[in-house]
């Protein structure tokens, strides 16, 4: 017998013949006698106690709960295991997670910087563009104010000729008619300067 058993067995027979018992039986009945209901019962959980040591009942139980903190560890083991896969996974997340805020960080800034640029080339070039227009709108001006000018001179020609031509008619005088040429030619003089 193992030692367990043999502890057990001790229990019990010191169970069996206690003060109590002796002194809980009745008076008129002897300790050891079928007539003593504890006695009965007693041998009764003894007679029980040896069968279930027979049967190697405390070794199934035992050996079921070791299988069952075996399979108990083996959970906690995985879980363990897992549990340290996910700390991992999560601190890898973690670190993506910043890698990403710094690089969309980097591209707000980039972003802000050619926002900055365009706007900047965007007033340069839209003053460039007024400028030149500004200058095609003035020198159109110009050459509108030249052309006016010289149509205005060639009218006017036009109509010093003609009138010229009118008094030369009328006064049919060769030296008046030269007269009138060169004062004409005078008067044109005047208006170009």
């Amino acid at each position: 017998m193992t030692l367990k058993i043999k502890n057990l067995l001790q229990i019990i027979f010191i169970y069996i013949f206690s003060y109590e018992i002796a002194l809980s039986a009745s008076k008129d009945v002897p300790l050891i006698s079928l007539n003593n209901t504890d006695f009965v019962v007693a041998i009764s959980f003894v007679i029980f106690v040896l069968i279930l040591i027979f049967l190697k009942v405390p070794n199934k139980i035992g050996s079921l709960l070791d299988e069952r903190a075996v399979s108990i560890k083996n959970e906690i083991d995985e879980a363990n295991k897992i549990l340290e896969d996910s700390k991992s996974v999560l601190a890898e997340m973690e670190r993506e997670h910043k890698i990403n805020i710094q690089k969309a960080e980097k591209i707000v800034e980039e972003s802000e910087e050619r926002a900055k640029n365009i706007i900047s080339n965007a007033k340069i070039e839209a003053k460039e563009l007024i400028e030149n227009k500004i200058r095609a709108a003035q020198e159109q001006l110009k050459s509108n104010e030249n052309n006016l000018i010289k149509n205005i001179t060639e009218k006017a020609i036009n109509e010093a000729i003609k009138r010229a031509e009118i008094e030369i008619d009328l006064k049919k005088d060769k030296k008046s008619g030269e007269k009138i040429v060169s004062e004409s030619i005078n008067d044109l003089d005047k208006l170009y300067k």
